[in-house]
């Protein structure tokens, strides 16, 4: 049995597998980085229901209808429980509508990615691509995903889910500082 040779020695790798639904998290990632989706978001989460329980407040004071106020007022709760959510699997559904079902099939399935000294391997599909380091922009992270920015607008999604938080950490700090490296 070879050895490998010190430049293609993995130094750590990890595996997840990817579903359909985790296509989307780079758009949503990328979506709520917007200022104009942040204003949106805000609109819908929290004056909406403002506008709604003022409006309620103004049923019982100066008409006296406490029966209407109520049913705006749980209107306004239910507003601000409902929408973000309903917002949320909107533009999920957005970003899922962006790949064909071809797309879907090649994309989703097992991952395995290989740090090693000049490149970030991956391999999917019965496939392997290598990724330089120096193609490596970036890596963002939120509470579910983290991503490995090969563009401005295109990342390889880890779901925080199915890794170790600790080999991932691992992981991640390893190709941050191989990033570094190269970018200096």
């Amino acid at each position: 049995m070879g050895k490998l040779s010190r430049e293609s020695r993995p130094e750590m790798e990890i595996r997840y597998e990817l579903e359909e639904h985790d296509l989307a998290a780079l758009t949503l990632h990328l979506a709520r980085q917007r200022e104009d989706f942040e204003q949106l978001f805000h609109r819908y989460e929290a004056v909406v229901p403002g506008a709604l329980a003022v409006t309620a407040l103004l049923f019982f004071i100066y008409l006296g209808k406490v029966l209407g106020g109520i049913v705006i007022l749980l209107l306004a709760i239910g507003w601000y429980l409902i929408a973000p959510r309903w917002l949320r699997r909107w533009l999920r559904r957005q970003a899922l509508s962006q790949f064909s079902e071809e797309e879907k099939r090649a994309l989703i399935g097992p991952y395995r990615l290989r740090a090693e000294a000049d490149a970030l391997v991956v391999e999917h599909g019965g496939k392997s691509e290598r990724i330089g380091w120096g193609d490596l922009l970036r890596v963002e992270e939120d509470d579910q995903y983290a991503f490995l920015f090969t563009d401005l607008k295109a990342a390889l999604p880890i779901p925080k889910r199915k890794v170790k938080r600790k080999i991932l950490r691992q992981f991640l700090k390893l190709v941050e500082r191989k990033i570094a490296e190269v970018s200096a």
